[in-house]
């Protein structure tokens, strides 16, 4: 929270404002946040002070290029190829197939909320690659999104690294071309089968046969919903089930699977992934099948004094082997990610939690990727009673895995501890939903000894 009263005044006026005019919602613990956003926006828009960027809001006098230089600001554009690929893949094996006008040969996909295009385009590649009769059909994907910088930088399909971190290899050869060994342009035939467009969701343009969202047989929206206030949001899935056809699909990502769905939906489970399809009177929605959620390891849990698990469960450290040959150019990234989870265990297991923190530090920065790093790091966190912090390491833990069972449970953990309880609640919930894709007596190998069906007693006692 900014520390001057009137600066926190009109923060809050202005978030109020955004709500208003986008849905886009900040609640009060991510006011700072909002702040450091909008700051670029006051110099680059014009405005001499956030007052005047309020009163401006107030009398909806934004011009267009103001409007998109806050949205530009406001939302959030990280995403990646192939994220939370079970639920791409289920258009193979349970939503095209119980479409029933597969007869005409015809799919409607809509990606609302596409950021800079990672989701609709693998979708698109997963059509091409599964679809052997692909040209034979009447195939159209619509992506929308309210930034027009992601819209632009997802027409021009040229993608960094980081966006590739869990595509499958045979979509990276088969659909892209290097350019300059940093960057990868993706194929014509695949850039072809989307059409980007600018879209609110916020606002009452959709459905509508004017800008393509009538008649969709799939939505894709998936970590979005959770940036919208509650009323908004539950506006939103009403013009979803509004915009498909009578048995449509609606996919979002697991961590907004909440009780808003139920008005418009069925929810079917589908392996560890739950998905939403439009409400039919005749109630004969086809069972899914699908594959269940891949378990990580991690370590014994740090308890708290009713035996729940406080922080969730430490990952494993192995002790590097270093007679393990590896080429040269490898071996001191290996030595070191290695050697330095080690000494973070090991500070932590002593009590030496700030040195714990600098040696997990110093592995994110030695290899952002490595799950095993944050999960320590928002143990660690917590432990020190950083919560906020811990928070922001286990939302990078999501990121990086959003399958990661141990992710959500330790997430509302800290969520509750913060006193958000609504939060609290839809990561317990998360994590339920993918535990039955398993039986009680099953032992996950990310948590060494403990029983599913002990974790779902865990999840109950967390929720009462």
């Amino acid at each position: 929270m900014p520390n001057k009263p009137d600066q926190a005044a009109n923060l809050i006026q202005i978030r109020d404002r955004i709500v208003a005019s986008f849905g886009i919602y900040f609640p009060d613990n991510r006011l700072t946040e909002l702040a450091r956003k909008l700051k670029p926006v006051v110099k680059s828009a014009c405005f001499e002070t956030l007052s005047a960027l309020e009163e401006a809001l107030r009398a909806n006098a934004l011009n267009s290029e103001q409007r998109h230089m806050l949205t530009n600001s406001l939302t959030v554009g990280e995403t990646y190829f192939f994220r939370e690929i079970e639920a791409i893949e289920a258009l193979g094996h349970t939503i095209i197939p119980s479409l029933s006008h597969q007869g005409k040969q015809r799919l409607r996909v809509w990606c609302a909320g596409c950021a800079t295009g990672e989701e609709s385009y693998s979708i698109a590649m997963y059509l091409l690659s599964t679809m052997p009769d692909i040209k034979q059909r009447n195939i159209t994907i619509l992506a929308t999104d309210i930034n027009a910088a992601f819209l632009n930088k997802a027409r021009a399909a040229l993608y960094t690294p980081w966006s590739f971190r869990s595509i499958p290899k045979r979509y990276r050869s088969l659909y892209f071309r290097d350019i300059d060994g940093k960057n990868s342009a993706l194929l014509p035939s695949v850039q072809s089968m989307v059409n980007f467009c600018h879209l609110n969701l916020a606002e009452e343009s959709y459905p509508a046969h004017t800008n393509g969202t009538q008649d969709i047989d799939v939505i894709f929206c998936r970590n979005v919903l959770m940036y919208f206030e509650p009323v908004v949001m539950q506006a939103i899935i009403r013009r979803f089930a509004q915009a498909l056809v009578p048995d449509g699909w609606l996919v979002v990502s697991q961590t907004e699977c909440c009780d808003y769905f139920k008005a418009d939906f069925d929810a079917v489970q589908c392996g560890g992934i739950t998905l939403y399809r439009r409400k039919q009177t005749d109630n004969n929605a086809p069972c899914a099948i699908g594959t269940p959620i891949r378990p990580f390891r991690t370590k014994s849990p740090i308890k708290d004094h009713a035996g729940i698990p406080a922080t969730g469960l430490l990952p494993p450290i192995n002790r590097p082997d270093f007679s393990r040959k590896l080429p040269d150019r490898d071996q001191p990234t290996f030595n070191r990610s290695g050697e330095l989870l080690l000494q973070a265990r090991e500070f932590a297991d002593a009590g030496r939690l700030d040195d714990a923190c600098v040696r997990c530090e110093e592995l994110i920065v030695t290899d952002s990727l490595n799950v095993n790093a944050y999960m320590l790091h928002a143990a660690i966190l917590q432990e020190a009673c950083r919560f906020d912090e811990a928070r922001a390491a286990l939302r990078k833990v999501l990121y990086l895995k959003p399958d990661f069972v141990m992710g959500y449970y330790s997430l509302g953990v800290v969520e509750q501890k913060l006193g958000n309880r609504a939060e609290a609640l839809r990561c317990f919930d998360t994590a339920a939903r993918m535990l039955t894709a398993y039986q009680d007596g099953d032992i996950l190998s990310e948590m060494e000894g403990l029983t599913v069906g002990r974790l779902k007693e865990f999840l109950a006692m967390a929720k009462k």
